[in-house]
């Protein structure tokens, strides 16, 4: 703020006996005065305002003197645009306005969206990294999917890496919970391998004993074990350790797909059975609980951040909605109630929002919500298909 408004406070503040006007030089308290060369004296911006001891020729004393949309905040005498952290964090989704799905990132609020990939094939399966500072995805190299990385900071440039380019056909990416592993699985000869990489390229390695054919997987709390599905028919729910593939547990579950670890270790949920419904599986011991029931399946499941609720899509009578319900399975609730199919869930990192995709505008749009389904906005609000939102926190 400037000093200029609180002239009275110069009978307590005896060090500034006078003050004087400057078209370039500001300073606001003796100490900043003398640095700057103006002694006890103190000065303001002939115009503008004061900004880090420079006088500029535009700029703001609080959010109301911010009439551009586009730079709704004041900081520092300036106004900018809403920082990451004043945002709630950034989400990353994939969006076809140029006719094929490219990785995009925008601050969550929708502001400043940012293309990320720009190539003639179809990207998908975007994930943050747990610090937010990097995206994995699927695209194309030389006619075939291959794994990609791309580190996303908030300003300067973007660096990208293969991740595989190999002869295998890669999907279904998972980060490990320390960021240094990811979790996919890859297609050879028409078999499904799991199989694990470093966040750098190496290391790659063909997780022994895993089912075959797989299906999907997700890392353990420590990163040592996954919990794996099998593929076609599904009958096998399995854990075991990544180095050398030590079976942990496994149990017969129909149709066994989705495993998601809470975020304590303690639990697994995924979805099985027909129609298909959320299980609970209860890590050493095993014990296996059945959450939900009726006649409407569950399509996806996503745990909070702190593991007190989950989100999931339900089928209801050929409509998608949005639900979430304790972890226990109590105090199911539909967040949507909508007429439109909504999809792909996911929390914002503090657990106050829910991001997910909807074709309530006549095409896929991006949506956020609060947990409790209210203050719902869209945040894409484009004739183009937007759609896999993935909610990530601020790069440190």
């Amino acid at each position: 703020m400037r000093c200029g408004r609180f002239l009275a406070l110069l009978v307590i503040v005896p060090a500034c006996v006078s003050t004087v006007r400057n078209p370039e030089v500001c300073c606001e308290t003796a100490s900043e005065c003398a640095a700057v060369g103006f002694g006890n004296e103190r000065v303001f911006c002939e115009t503008g305002v004061c900004v880090g001891n420079l006088c500029a020729e535009t700029g703001c004393d609080g959010n109301e003197d911010c009439e551009d949309p586009a730079l709704p905040n004041c900081i520092g005498g300036t106004c900018q645009d809403f920082t990451c952290e004043q945002s709630g964090g950034r989400i990353t989704y994939l969006s076809r306005r140029d006719g094929d799905d490219d990785v995009f990132v925008m601050l969550a609020t929708g502001r400043n969206p940012q293309r990320v990939t720009d190539t003639p094939d179809n990207e998908s399966g975007p994930q943050w990294s747990p610090d937010g500072s990097t995206i994995a995805y699927r695209g194309v190299a030389q006619g075939k999917p291959d794994l990609f990385v791309v580190e996303v900071p908030i300003a300067g440039a973007r660096t990208t890496r293969a991740l595989t380019s190999d002869a295998a056909a890669e999907e279904h990416v998972r980060w490990s919970r320390d960021g240094r592993r990811l979790v996919f699985d890859a297609a050879i000869a028409g078999v499904r391998h799991v199989t694990v990489i470093g966040a750098d390229g190496g290391g790659r390695l063909m997780v022994p004993g895993s089912p075959d054919p797989f299906a999907d997987a997700d890392w353990s709390s420590d990163g040592e074990s996954l919990i794996m599905t099998a593929g076609n028919p599904a009958t096998m729910f399995v854990q075991t350790t990544v180095a050398d593939g030590n079976t942990l547990l496994s149990f017969a579950a129909e149709n066994p797909s989705s495993p998601r670890t809470s975020p304590d270790g303690r639990h697994v949920y995924f979805l099985a059975g027909t129609p298909t419904h959320i299980q609970s599986a209860a890590l050493g011991p095993l014990s296996v609980v059945g959450l939900t029931t009726g006649n409407d399946p569950e399509l996806e499941l996503e745990w909070s951040p702190d593991g007190s609720k989950v989100a999931f899509v339900r089928n209801v009578g050929g409509n998608h909605e949005i639900f979430v319900m304790n972890a226990d399975g109590t105090g199911q609730r539909n967040l949507t109630m909508s007429t439109a199919n909504e999809d792909h869930p996911r929390w914002s990192p503090d657990g106050a929002f829910i991001v997910f995709e909807t074709d309530r505008d006549g095409n896929r749009e991006i949506y956020r919500m609060t947990a409790n389904g209210t203050e719902v906005t869209n945040l894409t609000n484009d004739s183009a298909a937007d759609t896999a939102p993935e909610w990530g926190r601020c790069p440190p």
